[in-house]
């Protein structure tokens, strides 16, 4: 396939096929600092991710500019309900059967960001006034461009700033039988057909529930939706204007003595700060709280009549700084081991002296260094998460094995 000018959407866009590449000239401005975004259609194709590398003038400006990750639309396939009592297909024998998830493609705007997580905000590009060329290498999946955009970061306001707004316009909490209740098995998009809806018997208020047939109920469980920038969404309307909380129902059993964390799009954008980093705590029973940071329940202004989209996202949130520095710690780890090995073998003689003061004093003195910054990672671990888990007795242990190696030849 060839680049070519075509309709996608209702719009014109430049398709670009799953390899190649494409330029554009730009005229910046100014000098500064810019993030981008593009407008991109997906086509209908593998199940995989869009993925491009980004470059400069011909240059990568940064490694995470190599791999560039966009989301495809996805929603699952309602048409054969017939005649079943709940949302789902039902089988001869009465169980709600998964439906099939389809491409459903449409617009939608990508902003450069890390493809890992480990950066929360989108990236930020310098450029100095003048023409630039900007490189777009197709590594997998064709997509039709819209249109690039470069512009200043705006920072959202925090939630303080936001809360402030409301109290100055007025905004009041609705009345407490101003309920709207979205059952979360049915999202109307999700960005994968591996997030899909599942079902649950651990709770007899899990709804639709039936005490011998499968109900699927919930979505996202166990592994399902889990990966960085997996996102799902939903629709609602409201019958009175004010402010709400959003209160999910939820089971969090996947990781011991940490948070998950999701980011909460409403309407495309960001309600404010906090909303990217939203924490869910371990519980193997299922728990019902207000969207929150942690600290602070938040509250979320919505009209009556009008219809909003809420997508959740998968995100690292307050852990994405710590998870980077500890991968990077584990790669090093990895590396002395390596270098070990070369000497060692595969299989190292216990009664050998390798002498390795001589043959490797500073991958040595590297453990020493990175058991005490694996010490650092497990008590901010601990002052993350309020309690000393079995993720900080995991890295205090690694810590200890480093310090002994790194200080002991014979270990």
């Amino acid at each position: 396939a060839k680049v070519s000018v075509d309709t996608y959407g209702g719009e014109k866009a430049l398709y670009t096929p799953e390899l190649g590449t494409v330029v554009y000239n730009v005229d910046v401005p100014s000098d500064g600092l810019y993030m981008i975004e593009m407008d991109y259609y997906p086509i209908v194709g593998k199940a995989s991710n869009i993925e491009r590398a980004f470059r400069i003038d011909g240059k990568i400006p940064f490694k995470e500019s190599r791999y560039l990750s966009m989301t495809k639309i996805w929603k699952d396939d309602l048409s054969d309900i017939g005649e079943s009592d709940t949302a789902f297909e039902q089988d001869p024998l009465g169980n709600d059967v998964r439906p099939m998830a389809v491409e459903a493609p449409d617009w939608a705007t990508y902003e450069f960001k890390d493809a890992t997580g480990y950066y929360n905000e989108p990236f930020q590009y310098y450029l100095t006034a003048g023409t630039h060329t900007l490189e777009l290498e197709a590594t997998r999946e064709p997509v039709a461009i819209g249109s690039i955009t470069l512009k200043p970061y705006d920072a959202p306001k925090s939630y303080e700033e936001v809360s402030a707004e409301y109290a100055s316009k007025g905004y009041k909490a609705v009345s407490s039988d101003a309920t709207v209740k979205i059952q979360a098995e049915t999202p109307v998009r999700t960005s994968t057909q591996t997030v899909y809806p599942t079902y649950d018997r651990s709770s007899a208020i899990s709804e639709p529930q039936d005490a011998s047939k499968i109900r699927l109920n919930t979505i996202g469980k166990t592994t399902t939706w889990q990966s960085v920038g997996d996102w799902v969404e939903y629709t609602l309307t409201v019958d009175e204007t004010g402010l709400y909380y959003i209160v999910p129902r939820f089971q969090q059993s996947e990781q011991p003595d940490m948070f998950v964390s999701r980011k909460l799009y409403i309407n495309g954008e960001l309600p404010f700060a906090e909303a990217g980093n939203l924490e869910f705590n371990y519980d193997d029973e299922f728990q019902v709280k207000p969207l929150n940071d942690g600290e602070t329940e938040f509250q979320f202004y919505f009209e009556a009549g009008k219809e909003y989209t809420l997508r959740f996202e998968v995100v690292l949130g307050n852990m994405a700084t710590l998870i980077s520095r500890i991968e990077a710690s584990l790669v090093n780890l990895n590396q002395i081991y390596l270098k070990i090995k070369q000497i060692t073998g595969a299989t190292p003689d216990q009664y050998r002296d390798y002498n390795f003061i001589e043959l490797i004093p500073d991958e040595l003195n590297m453990l020493i260094m990175e058991s005490k910054n694996l010490y650092e990672f497990s008590a901010e671990l601990e002052a993350i998460t309020g309690e000393r888990g079995s993720n900080c007795a995991t890295l205090n242990e690694i810590a200890r094995i480093a310090d002994r190696m790194g200080r002991d030849e014979d270990e």
